[in-house]
């Protein structure tokens, strides 16, 4: 610990020195261990030095399980953000949300408790289940918010929302009741996407990613024409023409992948429009065989039928339309005795998918319902909630997929099945269990977009969304959303507060609790909820109302809401919004929010569900901004899923690489592409961090021997500098304004890219042009060092003192480690951690006029500098390889030439020249050339013996400070060094007098003559020389 800091100063009794390399999982450690103690993040929750707020809803994560590496990017974003506006001293709710309800909490909780069925879960008890869910929700809450600070992220988990609650649920309550009295709420008979495992409906927006690959069956089915039964359909007449002796036996050739809604079909539809054919079997092939009909362009695509039959004639489908047919399946499905199926026309057929001729069955598929609904055609609906067939379909009890096999069977045996394969392709499947869906016809609870669709149009052009294609995809989605399906035939969710008379139909929807308890006919809030403990099910259930128009006493109805209406009430429910809601309020001094950040798929959930109800109460939408990050694969590119075992949960990832490298990881990747996780992804994203880590280390070694300087590191700049200094100072104030303006704008691939690119320029640029006036400073420690020295010091230390503040908010462990060892000790003002800083822009010195005129030409210096390593490497002579001379010369332009001039420090030290001349050689025979912007650089490729000599000598050097960094020894710590050769002469050679001082002064080694083979060695690239050094 140094002498001069002040008493109370603890920084170096918790980190040690900057080692080699960083242990992230050792430092981030110690690091928690110094919050802990000191209460940092409890003190950084309650900092705030403005009246500006920065409102923040917090996306709820599942709490149904350990979070997995996908959830620590979002967390991460948010994370970096709130820490950032932090540091400006804004006032910010800091409110993580958890989503506690519906059927992904429920498929866990029925594995967890053997359950298999809805009726299992009866016969367990649905108030034990109910509970179970609610145990589950906590317990991996407190998992979830325990990872959570093992990223690092810092929220107010004691205050975090959970959607479960009575306040939530009473507050969608009130939404919906507005809904009502809008006459958007109705309920509606519909065929609905299905899953029979879970026993519910899902809506439009639960479908979008739920698709996977399924093989079902290919068949393509006949049905016969009904002969004449009274009257002539245009079809019969044109048939009776074509063939006035007999006309031939025909049936319509449809195609479908789910045989099992064949017992259910209606009618078939053709497109009035499109050309269909009549074929015929060709006789030596097939005899006593039906002629078929089918589309042209699909006859034209079936090889199979085409070898088999033969073109008669072509005519459009108008022509069909309202024929009888016989379906295949009614001579054994009782249900359709009574249906006459028939041709019908409609004009969504299309004639490049199947047979151009679509099987009907309006209880089974959504476009047939509707179809159905404007034909008035019969509906026949086979399946039970659990997918089994009803009686009277011929399958009694039947699995519907089983179902599908043996109507197949059927039809083989009646004649009727004209081809049968299998096909894969892409099927909705149940988004909770990946349970394979089927359409169903169901009653279900519906929300009308009608009305509100222009007014969310309206409302998303007052967003900004980032990436700007997101407002494309949610316009999009606005466009086309279906009326929203709001009810689940579930447990383990919100209670929708509807109550239907069976009697008169008269619908009541209660908008408060205290709505219902007076409803109820109940004298006090403490009667109602001594009966309901709380507003789930199987409690809630319990409460009966008195109709407000026949007098009967009428039951909730028993479906649960969409979850994301538990969500999507977040900008109201937090808030206080049904308390006050005037322009003072609490609510509005919050609302709407300035950022929200999610996965992209939130466009059509939760960003959704916050825009459709924020528009319903209050007219405008719940946020400013809008960020939004694609899906995270595993690093071959493939999605993540447990079953694959490709999947990580965080701790794992955290465990291994440690949360800063994540964070970092995370924050660097452009979240308009998929991110590929892996851990050797990972680790190669922080190499940047190296770089910096390698500066602090350079820096701190230095500091350690100096300790006087460290007084004076956070005092002013001097204006007269050398020339490197006033680019540093330059590149240290863009860098500030430029990652500023990158947070702000929510651009933080391109802010790490920056600090990136300014670390490298750190290095190996500033640093390499300057480390010999910390040598200097090195050999006064005991002196008074000069002005120059102590301003290479200051520079160093500001340049590493910003980089820390600026990216203090992605790796807040390391910012706080560097802070700790190397900014807090330099002053006795400074807040005991960084993150409780308060940022401000730094204090650098302006520039002179000709000292910004002299770096006007640095881009060209750059291009000059590069254009000089790429004639090196013509010349095959390595860069650290030292030469005598390089030539630059200019084309006209002696301003710009003058300026490049003052460069001229930095091209000897950066192309490694004893001297750069600003000038055509003498005698340019021999010499190499390359050439940019109108500049000449040339190089004699002829190099003296002696110059070689010194380049084994500098090969020898960077041999040893390798063995010393792999042996991590201190900058200082002496050492002995020893060299193994079958070249005696050679090394006696290399070894000179001076060449042993300069090990001593520079790599702090004294040469023994024999070193012992314990010793960690190296061989030196390029010569028969093994170098031994003592560790």
């Amino acid at each position: 610990m140094l002498d001069f800091l002040p008493t109370g100063t603890k920084s170096f009794d918790y980190f040690p020195n900057l080692s080699v390399f960083p242990d992230f999982l050792t430092l981030e450690k110690q690091v928690n261990e110094f919050w802990k103690k000191l209460e940092v993040p409890k003190k950084y929750l309650n900092k705030s030095s403005t009246k500006k707020r920065f409102s923040f809803f917090d996306g709820p994560i599942t709490a149904n399980n350990p979070m997995g590496v996908h959830h620590a990017w979002g967390r991460t974003l948010k994370d970096v953000y709130l820490r950032y506006n932090n540091s400006l001293g804004k006032k910010i709710r800091y409110q993580n949300g958890f989503d506690c309800q519906g059927l992904w909490v429920e498929v866990e909780v029925e594995k967890q408790l053997k359950l298999n069925s809805k009726r299992e879960i009866f016969d367990f008890g649905l108030d034990r289940f109910t509970n179970a869910c609610r145990a589950r929700v906590e317990k991996f809450g407190d998992v979830i918010t325990e990872q959570s600070q093992q990223l690092g992220q810092w929220m107010d988990w004691d205050n975090s929302y959970w959607t479960h609650t009575d306040t939530n649920i009473e507050y969608i309550w009130y939404f919906l009741k507005i809904c009502n009295e809008n006459g958007w709420l109705y309920k509606g008979n519909r065929v609905m996407p299905w899953c029979p495992r879970c026993g519910t409906s899902l809506s439009q927006h639960e479908q979008m990613d739920s698709y996977k690959d399924i093989t079902h069956p290919s068949v393509f089915v006949q049905f016969a024409h009904k002969h004449y039964t009274g009257h002539f359909t245009e079809f019969e007449a044109f048939l009776l023409q074509k063939f006035p002796q007999k006309m031939p036996d025909v049936a319509l050739l449809v195609w479908t992948t789910t045989p099992w809604t064949l017992p259910a079909n209606v009618a078939v539809a053709v497109h009035p429009e499109l050309d269909y054919i009549l074929v015929k079997p060709q006789k030596k092939k097939l005899k006593n065989s039906m002629w078929l009909v089918l589309g042209k362009n699909a006859f034209e695509g079936l090889s199979w039928l085409q070898e088999t039959y033969v073109e008669v004639f072509t005519f459009k489908g108008d022509l069909l339309v309202g024929i009888d047919l016989e379906g295949p399946c009614q001579s054994f499905v009782p249900e359709q005795n009574n249906v006459d199926v028939t041709v019908v026309s409609w004009d969504e057929v299309s004639e490049t998918d199947g047979t151009g001729l679509v099987h009907v069955a309006p209880g089974c598929g959504a476009e047939d319902n509707e179809l159905g609904k404007k034909l008035g055609l019969p509906v026949l609906a086979p399946l039970t909630e659990n997918g089994h067939y009803l009686p009277k379909f011929g399958f009694d009890g039947k699995f519907f997929s089983d179902v599908s096999e043996s109507v197949t069977e059927k039809l083989q045996f009646l004649g009727k099945l004209q081809y049968e394969t299998t096909l894969v392709h892409r099927y909705p499947s149940c988004w909770r269990c990946n349970e394979e869906l089927v359409y169903r016809l169901v009653d279900e609870w519906f929300l009308s977009s009608k009305e509100i669709r222009p007014l969310l149009l309206i409302a998303i052009e007052e967003v900004t969304w980032d990436p700007p294609s997101l407002k494309a995809r949610m316009k999009d989605w606005l466009n086309n959303m279906a009326d929203w399906c709001i009810s689940r035939k579930r447990f383990w969710g919100l209670p929708l507060p509807f109550y239907e008379c069976s009697d008169c139909g008269e619908l009541q929807v209660m908008g408060r609790v205290d709505e219902l308890w007076r409803a109820a006919g109940m004298k006090s809030k403490y009667e109602f909820d001594k009966l309901v403990p709380d507003l789930h099910r199987p409690h809630v259930d319990k409460v009966m109302v008195k109709c407000t128009k026949c007098g009967h006493s009428v039951p909730r109805v028993t479906e649960v809401g969409d979850c994301w209406l538990d969500a999507g009430i977040v900008p109201f429910s937090t808030l206080e919004f049904l308390d006050d809601n005037s322009s003072d309020s609490y609510w509005a001094k919050w609302f709407p929010a300035d950022l929200v950040l999610e996965m992209h798929e939130q466009i059509r959930l939760w960003f959704y569900s916050m825009l459709f109800m924020s528009v319903t109460l209050v007219g405008k939408p719940p946020y400013k901004h809008v960020v939004a990050y694609e899906k995270v694969l595993d690093a071959k590119g493939e999605a993540m899923h447990r079953s694959k075992g490709n999947a990580l949960w965080f701790y794992e990832a955290a465990d291994e690489l440690g949360a800063d490298p994540n964070r970092w990881f995370y924050a660097g990747w452009d979240i308009s592409k998929p991110l590929l996780y892996g851990f050797e992804n990972v680790k190669n994203s922080t190499k940047p961090l190296l770089t910096l880590w390698s500066c602090a280390r350079f820096l701190q070694q230095n500091l350690l021997l100096t300790p006087s300087v460290w007084p004076k590191l956070n005092s002013g700049l001097p204006k007269v500098m050398n020339l490197t200094d006033v680019w540093l100072v330059n590149e240290l104030k863009s860098l500030e304004k430029e990652v500023t303006n990158l947070y702000k704008s929510y651009k933080l691939s391109k802010l790490l890219q920056t600090l990136s690119r300014f670390w490298d320029k750190l290095s190996t640029f500033w640093l390499r042009n300057n480390r010999q006036r910390f040598w200097v400073a090195e050999e006064s420690e005991k002196n008074v060092l000069s002005a120059d020295v102590q301003l290479a010091y200051q520079l160093l230390w500001k340049a590493v003192y910003l980089s820390v503040k600026l990216f203090a908010p992605v790796v807040p462990h390391l910012a706080e480690y560097f802070y700790q060892v190397l900014i807090k000790p330099a002053s006795s003002t400074l807040p005991e951690s960084i993150h409780l800083l308060t940022k401000k822009a730094e204090i650098l010195p302006n520039l002179t006029k000709k000292q910004r005129e002299t770096l006007e030409v640095s881009e060209l210096v750059w291009d000059l500098l590069e254009t000089g390593r790429k004639l090196r490497q013509d010349n095959r002579i390595k860069n650290r390889y030292r030469l005598p001379e390089l030539y630059l010369t200019k084309l006209d332009n002696h301003d710009e030439l003058n300026l490049v001039k003052s460069w001229k420090n930095v091209f000897e030290i950066e192309l490694n020249f004893q001297n750069v001349y600003f000038q055509r050689p003498k005698n340019d025979s021999g010499f190499n050339t390359n050439t940019t912007q109108d500049w000449t650089l040339y190089l004699d490729p002829k190099v003296p013996e002696e110059w070689k000599i010194e380049w084994k000598r500098s090969d020898i050097l960077r041999t040893i400070q390798f063995l010393r960094k792999k042996a991590s020894l201190p900058l200082t710590q002496k050492s002995l060094v020893g060299f193994r050769t079958s070249n005696k002469k050679e090394l006696e050679k290399l070894l000179s007098k001076e060449f042993k001082e300069k090990l001593v002064s520079d790599a702090f080694v004294e040469v023994v003559p024999d070193a012992p083979t314990s010793w960690i060695r190296k061989k030196v690239k390029g010569l028969e020389l093994e170098v031994l050094l003592k560790n």
